[in-house]
């Protein structure tokens, strides 16, 4: 196809495709689907089992990969390769969601549209496998410009957590239409959420956190190449705030991009010392754009 935009192509003439890589044995598997947000905008995948996937996307929402396999030889490398014939749609496809986060056994997923709400969602309880599964919103939506995308979720209280899912806070990236792209935070004080402050992140993309300590949150943002050439870039900052603190401060550059690359998704792997904070860059089929490992005792983090 020399048009591969999704909203107007087919899935099955364009497919669209996830993939996950093991990094102790080198397996690449690769998940092909000829059904899923046909003639739509496919937009994030997340996984708890490396098995089965959640896409998100356009009208048609939230759907299940199932774990339908077979094994080929791909360049020398084994790779395994997933045909998907049939998804399961879990919510409404009157739904439209972005960034989608499997998160301490329960889904969740973002939305920067009026349905079903500008805010951070809930998706059924667990991890669901059936269709009909019910939205629950965390903070209310503030203005008809929001557009939230990217999040992370903390518990920094001693009280009721969200839903019984185990946390209290959440960092979100608002790319908001009027005002600019800023970085939230949201308190949850056992009934309702409570905004807590933010950050102002030209171009701000994606968000990922770490916690160091009861009352402490390293927050790290990709933010976008613009029309002005102004270079994408990895930020960081700590909230040092805690429990219902209020967020405060500037971002600091860690990482800036070159002309030719932009960072989009992050994400930090809670593996032993030293930590790792991945970066994927925004190429024609880039899976990895930047590798960086936070030394111990320092927040910048040194290209390996």
């Amino acid at each position: 196809m020399n048009d591969p935009a999704p909203t107007i192509t087919l899935s099955a003439d364009v497919n669209r495709v996830i993939g996950s890589l093991d990094l102790s044995t080198g397996i690449v598997n690769t998940n092909i689907s000829t059904v899923a947000f046909n003639n739509l905008h496919f937009r994030n995948v997340a996984t708890a089992d490396g098995v089965h996937f959640y896409l998100s996307g356009q009208s048609g929402s939230v759907q299940r990969l199932p774990a339908v396999q077979f094994a080929t030889v791909l360049g020398g490398l084994p790779n395994i390769v997933t045909t998907i014939a049939a998804t399961t749609p879990l919510v409404a496809n009157t739904n439209n969601l972005t960034q989608i986060q499997v998160v301490n056994g329960n889904l969740f997923a973002s939305s920067t549209t009026g349905t079903p709400g500008r805010s951070i969602h809930q998706i059924g309880t667990g991890l669901p496998t059936t269709t009909g599964q019910t939205l629950s919103a965390s903070f209310p939506s503030q203005t008809a410009t929001d557009q939230y995308n990217s999040f992370g979720f903390a518990r920094l209280g001693a009280g009721t957590s969200w839903n019984n899912t185990g946390f209290d806070t959440i960092y979100a990236v608002d790319n908001d239409t009027a005002a600019g792209s800023t970085v939230q935070k949201w308190s949850f004080d056992g009934t309702t959420w409570n905004a807590t402050g933010n950050i102002s992140v030209f171009g701000a993309n994606n968000i990922t956190i770490r916690k160091n300590s009861a009352a402490s949150i390293d927050l790290f943002v990709t933010t976008q190449t613009d029309v002005a050439a102004t270079l994408s870039t990895i930020r960081a900052i700590t909230d040092t705030s805690g429990f219902s603190g209020t967020l405060s401060g500037s971002f600091t550059t860690i990482l800036t991009g070159t002309g030719n690359e932009g960072f989009l998704g992050i994400a930090y792997t809670p593996v032993p010392e030293p930590g790792t904070v991945l970066a994927i860059s925004a190429a024609t089929v880039a899976l990895v754009g930047a590798v960086r490992r936070l030394r111990s005792g320092k927040r910048k983090p040194n290209m390996e």
